[in-house]
């Protein structure tokens, strides 16, 4: 019997779609992206129906067009930017390899903190727009963010991406001794130990998205010896930014009245939920700061910088024409549906 946790080794490609493209194919990093989607759809919905969302009905549509939109540009532009900026523009690959490398989402993914700050230019642009309140579109997307935020934890998790850091015994040294692992400890195949191991005894040109999951039996049982325990850093993010995250705002929002102080709040409890996950999660090289920290760590300080800062200003020197009621923060029933406030 193990002692520690087994990872799952399901293959990342949940419908192979070849037929259509060359390397098409419903992922389960994709998947959870549609799970996420589709659930704050009839999030904002709902809201919307018991008149919290101070929106039309024929908007919710739209502002989901919008917040997806804002999702994958603002993520990847983030994630070119924060984690991969001197690679794509200073790289010793070719200029046209390395502008391609842009949209290659599979090779890096995207960065929630870029992706944040993405969908709230685009609410903020199509806002201004509609002549709708920002900062309670804001509002409404916070209370089902978290939830996205886990399940694309959880699909990176399945894919072997960003796991966490090594495990060391007390000489500091890499522990690969299965037996001598502890029970939260996880080996990865996609661990570069795992990856270099497993292509002595397959054909890596048979590897789909750029992994080499799942791996057989037989191979693991050889490969297993020699690659290293690390943290299951994704699962500790899917419950400290995903589900704890939810629970915390749900349970604020209540007390929220002013538009804009739950918004806040999610900048304020996300940075300091993530924060000490980047000491399990495997580090993005660089430190821009010097500061110490991991550049994800330096983005979360300036996270909850910037939600304390939004959340005094809603609270205190923000004049709103209308705070939430009672009924809206129970989210009862609406008997008529609420028209949009400026």
């Amino acid at each position: 019997m193990l002692a520690y946790l087994e990872f799952p080794n399901w293959n990342p490609v949940i419908l192979d779609l070849s037929w259509l493209s060359a390397n098409a194919a419903l992922r389960w990093y994709g998947f959870t992206y549609i799970v996420a989607f589709t659930f704050g759809y009839f999030a904002l919905w709902f809201m919307q129906k018991r008149g919290y969302l101070r929106i039309g009905k024929d908007d919710v549509v739209n502002y989901m067009i919008v917040g997806v939109l804002g999702v994958f540009v603002g993520g990847r532009v983030g994630e070119i930017f924060f984690y991969q900026f001197n690679r794509t523009f200073f790289g010793p690959e070719p200029a046209w390899d390395r502008f391609l490398s842009i949209f290659a989402v599979w090779n890096g993914g995207m960065s929630f903190h870029g992706g944040l700050i993405g969908v709230t230019l685009a609410v903020l642009i199509y806002t201004r727009f509609k002549k709708h309140s920002f900062f309670n579109v804001m509002d409404g997307c916070t209370q089902f963010m978290p939830f996205g935020i886990a399940c694309v934890r959880f699909g990176n998790f399945v894919g072997g991406d960003l796991y966490g850091r090594l495990v060391t015994d007390e000489a500091g040294k890499p522990v690969y001794d299965g037996a001598k692992l502890p029970w939260y400890a996880m080996k990865f195949p996609t661990d570069p130990d795992g990856v270099r191991e497993i292509a002595k005894h397959v054909d890596p040109r048979t590897w789909k998205d750029h992994s080499p999951l799942p791996v057989s039996a037989e191979v693991w049982a050889k490969v297993e010896p020699l690659v290293p325990g690390r943290y299951p850093s994704q699962l500790a993010q899917m419950l400290l930014e995903g589900l704890l995250l939810w629970v915390t705002l749900m349970v604020l929002r209540r007390y929220c009245r002013k538009p804009g102080m739950l918004a806040s709040l999610l900048c304020v409890f996300y940075g300091a939920y993530r924060f000490p996950v980047e000491y399990l999660r495997e580090p993005e090289p660089g430190d821009p700061f010097h500061l110490g920290f991991t550049i994800g760590q330096n983005l979360c300080l300036g996270l909850i910088a910037f939600g304390l800062a939004m959340f005094f200003y809603c609270w205190k020197f923000r004049r709103d024409p209308k705070p939430y009621s009672d009924g809206e923060l129970r989210l009862r029933s609406s008997t008529s549906e609420t028209k949009a406030a400026p």
